[in-house]
C-alpha cells in the first residue's frame, strides 16, 4: 500500500523532496458529555481541545478533561470557553462554573468563569 506524499522544495537550491506520511487514524473519543445544568460545575484536569463540524457543517471546539473519578468528560465549546482554552496547558487543573446564558452584541451566549489551580509554594 502506498503512503501518501508531500513534496517540500528547496527555494536555494530548486531541487524538490519527497516525504511519506503515515496515515494516523483518528479514535473518536469516547468522553461523555457535562451537563452543566443538570450536574453543575466540573472540577477536572484539563487534557485536550478537539475541532469538529456541527450537523451544519459550522466549527466547533470539544474541550476534554478527566474528573476526580477517573472519567473523561466532554464540554460543548464557545466563545467564552475557547477563549479561555485556546492557550491552556494540557494537565492543568482547572474548576468551570456555569454562570447562565447572558446577552451579547450578537444574540445569547453561555457565559462561565474559568478558575486554575495554584499551586502553593
Amino acid at each position: 500500500m502506498m503512503r501518501p506524499r508531500i513534496f517540500q522544495k528547496n527555494i536555494l537550491s530548486h531541487k524538490i523532496y519527497y516525504h511519506n506520511m503515515p496515515w494516523k487514524k483518528l479514535e473518536r473519543s469516547n468522553a461523555s458529555a457535562w451537563m452543566f445544568e443538570e450536574v453543575g460545575d466540573l472540577e477536572g484536569v484539563y487534557l485536550a481541545s478537539h475541532n469538529a463540524k456541527s450537523k451544519k457543517g459550522k466549527p466547533i471546539v470539544f474541550h476534554e478533561f478527566k474528573i476526580e473519578n477517573g472519567e473523561i468528560v466532554s464540554v460543548l465549546g464557545g466563545v467564552v470557553l475557547d477563549r479561555n482554552f485556546s492557550d491552556m496547558e494540557k494537565g492543568t487543573k482547572v474548576k468551570i462554573e456555569f454562570k447562565g446564558e447572558k446577552e451579547g452584541k450578537n444574540g445569547n451566549f453561555k457565559d462561565y468563569e474559568v478558575s486554575v489551580w495554584e499551586n502553593e509554594q
